[in-house]
């Protein structure tokens, strides 16, 4: 169910649409709006985002074969020689996930929460070198296909963790043979989030308005 929020610099009415969300961007003014306890906190204005083409667009009906889903928030990373979108999903049923976009290549993601794949070290390992991650409590071996930097530089929507302009981080890509993905998003903190799914065909997915 959605909850109406005004946005603290410009008074809009922003649309929050899941309980978990933790971030808006308001779609007028780019304020950027932290919700924390019942609190609503300005953190400043957040970069607009290039308007580029994409086969995704915030708060549109999309399917992917039998799945139907509205993006609606993204966050764009650089990694130096280009940039990627992250899209925050939500299907018909109010579950979430994540959507990839690099340069046409997509992956659907969900946030990884098993213990041992958490407590895996992936600080020294390198491109084409391998490791197992436990899927649906089966070990899959995962071969690195890229290891690099990348910065936050723009946001838009509503997002589940709070986002900050700027922040940089490592990250590692990995795919399984028979075409599992696994990101894994390394912080200057020491903590780091594992993201698991699946590359699928842009052509499978679908607009629906």
């Amino acid at each position: 169910m959605s909850e109406t929020i005004n946005c603290p610099s410009c008074a809009a009415e922003l649309d929050k649409k899941i309980n978990s969300t933790k971030h808006l961007i308001c779609e007028y003014c780019f304020s950027s709006i932290f919700l924390e306890d019942g609190g609503v906190t300005n953190l400043g204005k957040m970069a607009e985002l290039i308007d580029e083409p994409s086969i995704l667009k915030l708060g549109l009906d999309f399917e992917y074969r039998d799945w139907n889903f509205v993006p609606i928030g993204r966050v764009r990373y650089d990694y130096g020689r280009g940039w990627w979108d992250e899209w925050f999903v939500m299907d018909t049923t109010g579950e979430t996930k994540w959507v990839s976009v690099d340069e046409g290549h997509i992956a659907i993601e969900e946030k990884d929460t098993n213990p041992e794949n958490a407590s895996l070290y992936f600080d020294s390992i390198s491109v084409g070198e391998s490791t197992n991650l436990i899927i649906d409590d089966e070990s899959l071996s995962f071969t690195v296909t890229e290891k690099k930097h990348c910065k936050c530089i723009a946001a838009e929507g509503e997002l589940p963790f709070q986002i900050i302009p700027d922040e940089e981080f490592d990250y590692v890509d990995l795919l399984s043979k028979n075409g599992k993905s696994a990101t894994v998003e390394m912080f200057n903190d020491g903590t780091k989030d594992i993201f698991l799914g699946t590359w699928v065909d842009p052509f499978d997915i679908k607009a629906c308005y």
